[in-house]
């Protein structure tokens, strides 16, 4: 597998509600939508959402609502925003829901990996990708 995300990750917008305190420094975006990379029925999504937002609060993760999709709406997958201080921590979730790739927040800047991937490959400022509500 390459180590270059999908071109289209390079292209995401975001509608993320901001914590009361605001934005965390560091945090990652994952999403359990269409596990290893394929398009899967509306149902099974639902499902796979269910069992990460289940995750994260059994295991205490901070987290709030973080939808990723395209410029034109045409494909969104909602997902979470998971504060963090390691993003290997958010790699380590991202494989445990088969997912292509996460996105990594650091001090405003906002990064796309590969799960298996070793590169964080800087996409922008994270305010500069965020869209009104979907």
């Amino acid at each position: 597998m390459s180590d270059t995300p999908n071109p289209a990750y390079f292209r995401s917008r975001f509608k993320a509600e901001a914590p009361a305190a605001g934005f965390p420094r560091r945090f990652g975006i994952v999403t359990a939508y269409n596990p290893y990379a394929r398009n899967q029925k509306a149902e099974l999504n639902e499902l796979a959402d269910a069992a990460l937002r289940q995750y994260l609060e059994e295991r205490r993760f901070p987290h709030f609502r973080a939808t990723g999709g395209s410029v034109d709406r045409r494909h969104t997958e909602p997902g979470f925003a998971i504060e963090a201080e390691d993003p290997n921590d958010i790699r380590a979730i991202s494989r445990l829901f088969h997912q292509d790739a996460f996105y990594w927040v650091d001090e405003g800047t906002l990064f796309v990996a590969n799960t298996e991937g070793a590169t964080f490959h800087p996409v922008g400022v994270w305010q500069d990708r965020q869209l009104p509500a979907f």
